[in-house]
């Protein structure tokens, strides 16, 4: 009995990785969690782990609000890492192969935690190489 009760004080304590929200476009209204322009949404599973393929440890969005999260695919895979003290998650969609390496876009989510991430866009592959095309104001949030 002890013990049970030790269990559940602990848990409360200390409760499981909570998953993180993210939703970006053009513009984000922080008050109504809102965004106009949409581009794409992130969730995690579990831990704030957005490493690996789409649909294990984490699920995308995009197009628009009304979309479905894309299943899992080998082709769009993401990490994060620590860049000045802020967390970048970075996802890549590789859609052909090129001479020069994988054709496709690249986002950029800088600062995971922040109330208002900023996520850039870029093509890579092809004659440009990487390249970007545009930045969006995103809203995060926990559950």
């Amino acid at each position: 009995m002890k013990i049970t009760a030790f269990l559940i004080a602990v848990l409360v304590a200390f409760p499981a990785a909570a998953n993180t929200y993210i939703k970006c476009g053009k513009t984000a209204d922080l008050a109504a969690f809102e965004v106009t322009g949409y581009e794409l949404e992130l969730s995690s599973e579990g831990a704030d782990d957005y490493s690996g393929p789409v649909g294990e440890k984490w699920n995308l969005k995009l197009k628009s609000e009304s979309s479905q999260w894309l299943p899992p695919n080998q082709n769009v895979t993401a990490k994060n890492y620590q860049e000045n003290g802020r967390t970048i998650v970075e996802i890549t969609l590789k859609m052909a192969r090129s001479v020069s390496g994988p054709v496709g876009l690249r986002y950029k989510l800088i600062g995971l935690y922040d109330e208002t991430p900023t996520l850039e866009k870029f093509t890579m592959g092809g004659f440009a190489g990487t390249v970007k095309v545009a930045t969006f104001q995103c809203l995060s949030g926990n559950d």
